[in-house]
């Protein structure tokens, strides 16, 4: 065997060049659609917190305004997670999805309100979230007792952060929908099991069984990368290495509820607020860990 892979050593060992730097690129993509996930829902969380302290300071005089746009703010990080996460989740019936689903609404919406929401298939649940923010803001542009430049400031304004809030959605749903091409993959794959195979042949026959203790330690670390790859690529799954996507509901429920204590102006708001921030405290406690 020796001497029929010694011929073959000269052609087996360039193949480790073009192999390294197919990998490396895999890798590196990979690295980049999770950094720019994780960027993405940083925004999410940021753009909500500042929506939230503008609009309710701005519309603080207007308690049922106020009450109405610190749901919504609320809801829009549950409703984007919800829709980047797979539809079904290994042992999991589909009511029992709803079922948490409908704990992390919590208060903030009625039966009806809520049915109407999670209800909502594709991509119609954020889009319902983001048409009643808008919503509300322009009614707050129309009814606020405030100078009118004052009040089509605010507009603008509120209506930016709204558009910041469907960029960031937009960037997710991306990174979700388009991994890298199927070709490359196949590609990648299938020279790396033939340089693979072709590399213990050669060892085996060059160094006896000897060779296969570090044979078998560097065809895990390179098979390893390919499948690191696989699992940062789509970083919104359900698995353990992928992004805690529903911290983002307990941040921005946080952050509103902190906004309507601070005005000092609404009692009953910031209670359901704060039930909600309560709710997802608990849950994050127990087996809802996964579902974050």
């Amino acid at each position: 065997m020796r001497a029929l892979m010694l011929p073959l050593d000269d052609l087996i060992k360039p193949l480790l060049t073009p192999v390294s730097l197919l990998l490396v690129f895999r890798l590196g993509r990979a690295a980049v659609r999770y950094w720019d996930a994780r960027v993405a829902a940083g925004q999410v969380v940021g753009t909500c917190r500042t929506l939230s302290s503008t609009a309710l300071v701005v519309c603080a005089s207007h308690p049922e305004l106020v009450d109405s746009l610190a749901r919504w703010i609320c809801l829009y990080p549950l409703v984007v997670k919800n829709f980047l996460r797979p539809p079904t989740r290994q042992g999991w019936q589909p009511e029992r999805r709803r079922a948490h689903q409908r704990l992390e609404v919590g208060p903030l919406l009625d039966e009806a309100a809520a049915d109407e929401l999670l209800s909502a298939n594709g991509d119609a649940a954020p889009v319902l979230v983001l048409n009643r923010l808008r919503s509300l803001a322009l009614r707050a542009a129309v009814e606020l007792e405030l100078e009118p430049t004052i009040r089509a400031s605010a507009y603008h304004q509120i209506n930016g952060y709204i558009d910041g809030l469907t960029t960031a959605w937009g960037v997710m749903e991306r990174i979700n929908a388009t991994p890298l091409p199927f070709v490359y993959v196949v590609h990648l794959r299938t020279l790396l099991v033939i340089y693979l195979l072709a590399w213990h042949l050669d060892a085996l026959a060059t160094h006896g069984w000897s060779a296969l203790p570090p044979l078998v330690v560097v065809s895990w670390a390179l098979l390893g990368i390919e499948a690191a790859s696989v699992e940062c690529e789509r970083p919104f799954m359900w698995e353990a290495n992928h992004l805690a996507l529903g911290r983002m509901g307990v941040t921005v429920a946080r952050n509103v509820a902190t906004t309507l204590r601070q005005t000092q102006r609404f009692q009953d708001a910031p209670c359901r607020i704060s039930e909600l921030q309560t709710e997802a405290e608990d849950l994050g406690n127990s087996d809802w860990r996964m579902e974050l």
